[in-house]
This record gives structure tokens, sequence and C-alpha cells, in this order.
């Protein structure tokens, strides 16, 4: 008999993805459990499993293409049986999988270009019967409310109800935007009709604007006919690319952004290089500045909670993280990624080195999983391998604060002892930071207590609690 695969719910509010390989060719055999395809959705690529064990039939899409949950993937020619078991119907095994495919999903509306435009809150379907849908109102603060899958939940698969999640789906909700407030962060049929009042009332409070006001998440002008002036290439643009427009315009449209900057000495640290690196090396770790400063960061978020925290906007609440989680920028070939290294406090350098190097090496190859993109605290930016002295880094919502660390200069400075010449390496550092939640006074103590620890790593390790200098 045959059995239709289709696109189940995986989890984390991601409901769509792109085809990147199709594993088994028609007439395969596939055990229950083998991968079928592979999916890449915002930040990773997912292997989707075969839910029985049959011979691959027809298959309904093609790679390079994307894929939605219930769309249909292939037909599995299972084993028929002659007399059904009184215990497992028919009607079962042809649904045993099948995680409660969403309804098709309406006709897509065109985004707002005004902001005068008055909300019309909410539209019944063409069938009274059925739950409403949100017009764009919900829409655009949905995705003004989008951050990165990873941070917006720290459990494996977001906890809600099957009623809950097929509302949502049929409101155009992501569920990784909306606050839990049962066990365990449980997301509540009233949490989302919560949801959707807020961003019904905030765009009511957006139409009331002054003529002209512009929002950072309105359509923007159409672009004109570049092909007047010479030749163009059109290329569409990636998941992952989308993924990182939002979250970066949404940070920068949100967040009060601040930047502090400073310089380290890494004389120390680069002795260590040159008597350890080959040995950090040969044992799969590395002895660069990068661990050292995660290492760091982690015992300074003990120090200054205010760092290691999340402003909820909504509830007017600030959620202070009693965890150490550290994401790392990975450059790929597809984008920025920022793989997250977990429990910081609690590993040594060499460890935080090897684990920086698989992640890393992960991330480029797009084997990375979701559970290793989500939970950090705050983020380092290292862009010291590739060149240049201060930049700027952009918040990581739902994170506060963000470092970011340019190539080391070599710089000539007199003893104080000699008045010789000597050549210092200077790492360039900026701290970016959330004024809502942190104060410039604070996030000056926060710099120099880093540059402290850099400056002395030896204390670091040593776990002598210095007071800053």
């Amino acid at each position: 008999m045959d059995f239709t695969v289709e696109l189940t719910d995986i989890g984390d509010g991601i409901s769509s993805g792109l085809v990147t390989a199709i594993l088994p060719k028609t007439g395969d055999s596939v055990s229950e459990g083998d991968t079928l395809i592979e999916i890449e959705t915002d930040k990773a690529v997912i292997p989707f499993p075969s839910p029985k064990e049959g011979t691959l039939g027809q298959v309904f899409i093609k790679e390079g293409t994307e894929i939605k949950v219930g769309d249909k993937i292939a037909t599995l020619k299972t084993q028929a049986t002659a007399t059904p078991s009184a215990t497992e119907p028919p009607s079962v095994t042809t649904k045993e999988h099948k995680l409660e495919p969403p309804p098709s999903p309406p006709p897509a509306q065109e985004p707002p270009t005004t902001l005068a435009e008055p909300p019309t809150a909410i539209h019944s379907k063409s069938t009274p019967d059925q739950q409403p849908v949100v017009n764009n109102a919900v829409a655009k603060h949905n995705q003004e409310n989008l951050v990165n899958t990873e941070h917006a939940t720290e459990q494996a698969i977001i906890a809600a109800s099957p009623g809950t999640r097929k509302l949502a789906r049929e409101l155009d909700i992501t569920l990784s935007v909306v606050g839990g407030s049962g066990r365990n962060g449980r997301i509540t049929m009233d949490d989302l009709k919560s949801y959707v009042k807020q961003s019904l009332h905030s765009q009511s409070t957006t139409a009331l604007l002054p003529t002209g006001t512009t929002s950072p998440m309105q359509a923007a002008a159409p672009l004109p006919d570049f092909s007047e002036f010479g030749a163009v290439e059109i290329k569409p643009v990636s998941s992952l690319r989308q993924t990182i427009a939002r979250n970066m315009q949404t940070s920068w449209s949100t967040i009060p952004h601040v930047h502090h900057n400073s310089k380290f000495d890494i004389s120390v640290i680069t002795a260590w290089q040159k008597s350890y690196h080959e040995d950090f090396k040969a044992l799969g770790s590395t002895l660069s500045v990068t661990p050292i400063l995660i290492k760091a960061l982690a015992h300074i978020l003990k120090e200054f909670p205010e760092f290691n925290a999340s402003f909820d906007t909504i509830k007017n609440e600030i959620h202070y993280k009693k965890y150490y989680h550290i994401g790392v920028a990975v450059d790929t070939p597809s984008g920025l990624i920022v793989p997250v290294i977990k429990d910081v406090d609690t590993l040594s350098v060499f460890a935080i080195g090897k684990t920086l190097r698989d992640i890393a090496k992960k991330t480029r190859d797009r084997k990375i999983g979701l559970a290793d993109l989500k939970g950090a605290c705050l983020t380092l930016s290292n862009l010291g391998g590739i060149g240049g002295e201060h930049f700027t880094p952009i918040i990581n919502p739902p994170e506060v604060a963000i470092v970011g660390v340019a190539r080391t200069i070599n710089e000539v400075v007199l003893s104080p002892t000699t008045k010789q010449p000597l050549t210092i390496p200077m790492l360039p550092v900026t701290l970016g930071y959330d004024h809502r939640v942190i104060d410039g006074a604070v996030a000056a103590r926060f710099l120099v207590r880093l540059k402290s620890l850099i400056e002395a790593p030896q204390t670091l390790l040593m776990g002598l609690e210095l007071p800053s200098k």
C-alpha cells in the first residue's frame, strides 16, 4: 500500500525551508528513521526522517525549492497487511506520524505602504465556522518582533498544545515570539490571544503617527530598473539572508545602541601562543585570543548581571539569567551564523578552544543542530582574522550586549622604566549595549574589568577574584 509522507511540524516555529538534498532515489528501500530529505532553515540544515519503512515511490518535491509544513514529500510503498489488527486499525497506521498539518495558507496580502492606513484588525475567512485571520497588523507586528529562533526560546521544541499551534498557523503567527505563561514556559491559548491584542494595539498606535513619519519595517520603495544603465544579475534572497536582514533591522530600529571602544594589551596572551599553540592544536584545541575572551566574558557576566539579561517590552520586565552561555559569530559562505557554547563558566580555556573549533566547523558545513544555536547570553564577534580596526556590531536580540574584536595592532610605546621604545600588541575591542537596560557608567566599568582580565589572564585561569584596576 502507498503511504504519503508529508512535512510535519519540526518545532521551534519553523514552518518552511529550502530542500537542499533528496537522499534516496525512487525505488530505493528506506528504513524508518532514515533521512529522506535535508531542509535548510533560518540557521541550520535539518534532516527529515522517514516515518515508515518501505520503498520510495513518487517524489513530489525538487532540490532547491521551498517546502512548507503540510506539503507532500513522497510516497512510500509499504507492505500491506492481509488482515488488519484489532489493536492497530488502518486509519491509525496512515496517520501515525502526521502531526496535524496546517490548513492551506491564506492568500498573500500586499504589505501596507503607509503608516496612516487605519487598521482593520481582524477579518473572517470565507467560511464563518473557521478561525479568524489577523490582517497585516499582526503580520507586521510579528515581523517587527521576530528574533533569531535560537534566542527566542531555550527549549528544544516550543511547548504548546496542538490547538494553540493550529490557531497560530491560521493567524500566521510565529510561536517563538509569543511569551508563554504556562508551566516551563508553555504557550497557552490565552498567551496567543494576548499577543494578538498587543499586535493590534501596536498597529493602532502606528496609525496615529503624523503623515510622512517612516517606520523601519515599512515596505521600501521599489527599486529603479537598473538594466537601463547596464547589465544586471538578479538572485533570490536565501532564507538565511532574509532572517539576518530581518533580525538586524529589528535590532537596529528597536534597541537604542551605544558603543564603547578600547584597546587591550595582549602581550601575555601572545607569549602563551608562542609557547603552547602547537600543543593545543595537536590536541584539537586552539589558543587564540577568542577562547580567553569567551572565558573572561562568562566570568564578568557574574559580576555584571545587567549584561546577562533580556528586556521584555510587552510585560515591562527584565529577565536576569543565571546561566552563562556565549554566542560566537561564525562567518560562513551563506552568511553569519551564531552557534552557542554552553556553560562557559565551567569550562577550561582548552575545552572552550576545542568546542569552538568543533562548532565552527559544523556551522560552516551547515551541519550545526538547532540546539547549538540557542540560549546565548552575550555574543562575541571577532573579525580580527579578516582585518580592520574598530567596528560597531549590532546587538543580537533578545541579548542586551555584544562584544566586537578587530585585528591586533602593534603599537610603539615608551617603556615606563627604561624609556626605550617597545612594541606592544594592542587588541581593538568594542562593547555594544542596550541603553534601556545598561547605563553608560556600568558599561564603562564592564569594559575596564574585561581589559584587566585580558591583560592579566593568569588571574582568570587561577580563579582569582581580583578587583578591577
